[in-house]
């Protein structure tokens, strides 16, 4: 009977850790947290140690200066006391009385009411707020990036055609960009914003073959892209580098059929001789 209950609970930890596995698989923003949490417990660990250190000193300054006084025999009567006193009514004043309440029942039970704050309202509210500035950061970097090619384009443009008001219609096509390219102000102005005008004057007749090589026109939001990956920049390069992992993907995919259609070839002859040779002997009879 013992045996068979103590499998049950394994059973039942098991089934835990599969719906903790399926939830990390359902949410991957729980893994990259739970990654995080782990990969800064040495930074905690040392800041929490240095916050224990400094509340330490504290404590025994608090004990030395409140000595026969009121406020020092309810708060600050021993050294640990202060040291307690400090940590709950300074760093938790909002929980200071249930901590103490829970203390009174048992002193575990202050302690992981302690540890649940210091994990909640600490680790995981500080690192949530961490997470919404790192997502406010990049959404701001990616904005400011896209109005800066943008930019970019317009300006391009307005040397280019500076009397015409309807520049951004303007079809951005091949013998544009030259234009653009040969226009001196203009190459002064994409090396001023780091653009890599050499690398779009060599890549520049491609940039307009679609997928059957022929010739295709582009917008002006097509155009700013175009300039903001040949920017000299971070992001720039991770984006090119992106647009040459597709190319390759898709250009790979092309040969494996092409790999197929070959295998499938001889067999396809070796059908047609055995079908010639049928015939042949069906008219011999």
């Amino acid at each position: 009977g013992a045996r068979a209950n103590a499998s049950v609970l394994r059973l039942l930890r098991l089934l835990r850790l599969t719906r903790v596995a399926r939830a990390m698989r359902a949410f991957p923003e729980l893994k990259m947290m739970l990654i995080g949490f782990i990969a800064g417990l040495r930074s905690v660990f040392i800041t929490t140690s240095f916050l224990g250190g400094l509340t330490f000193i504290f404590a025994l300054a608090f004990r030395s200066l409140t000595t026969d006084t009121g406020v020092g025999e309810r708060h600050f009567r021993s050294v640990p006391a202060s040291f307690v006193s400090l940590i709950v009514e300074g760093m938790l004043p909002d929980n200071a009385g249930m901590m103490y309440q829970l203390s009174d029942e048992a002193w575990a039970l202050g302690l992981l009411f302690f540890v649940f704050i210091f994990i909640a309202a600490f680790l995981v509210m500080n690192m949530l707020i961490g997470i919404i500035c790192d997502v406010v950061r990049n959404a701001a970097e990616f904005e400011k990036r896209e109005t800066d090619v943008q930019t970019i384009v317009s300006n391009v443009m307005e040397i280019m055609h500076p009397h015409r008001h309807d520049r951004d219609r303007i079809p951005a096509t091949r013998e544009l960009l030259w234009s653009i390219l040969q226009n001196v102000k203009a190459i002064q102005y994409l090396l001023v914003v780091g653009v890599d005008v050499q690398a779009l004057m060599e890549d520049a007749n491609s940039l307009f073959l679609d997928e059957n090589d022929a010739n295709k026109v582009m917008s002006m939001a097509e155009l700013a892209e175009v300039f903001g990956l040949y920017r000299c920049t971070s992001a720039a390069i991770i984006k090119g580098l992106s647009k040459i992992r597709q190319m390759v993907q898709s250009q790979s995919m092309l040969v494996k059929e092409w790999q197929r259609e070959l295998e499938t070839t001889p067999k396809q002859l070796q059908q047609l001789q055995q079908h010639q040779q049928l015939q042949q002997q069906q008219l011999q009879q």
